[in-house]
């Protein structure tokens, strides 16, 4: 809880010089896009360890990760995310990386579909 407060004040402390007009609710909905699609993604993921005979192919998760540690990474990403996407100028750079995410995201959760894994909230 405490590295959770730590990076969450990190964030918000770098998120400082973001000016408001600078983000937009087409941004906003991006976001929540990409923030939507790593909830799916994790639920997912929570599912892999229920398999014996199939692993998570993510190396900073290994092979068969905690639930503790795929909610750690899911957040962590998420925040971070959020993080470079204010951090970037307004247009194409920010709707290029949350575009990007977006259908990353979407491909793995298809993927995931297909291998048969459910969504464990």
């Amino acid at each position: 809880m405490k590295r959770s407060l730590l990076v969450i004040s990190l964030l918000d402390a770098s998120l400082g010089n973001c000016k408001a007009g600078d983000w937009t609710s087409a941004d906003t909905a991006r976001q929540v896009a990409v923030t939507a699609a790593l909830v799916l993604d994790a639920a997912q993921t929570r599912d892999i360890k229920n398999y014996s005979t199939t692993w998570e192919t993510n190396p900073v998760l290994g092979a068969h990760p905690s639930d503790n540690r795929v909610r750690n990474y899911f957040i962590g990403t998420a925040l971070g995310h959020y993080a470079v996407a204010r951090a970037l100028p307004a247009g194409w750079p920010r709707q290029a990386w949350q575009y990007g995410w977006i259908a990353v995201e979407v491909v793995q959760i298809v993927k995931n579909k297909r291998a048969g894994f459910r969504m464990q909230f």
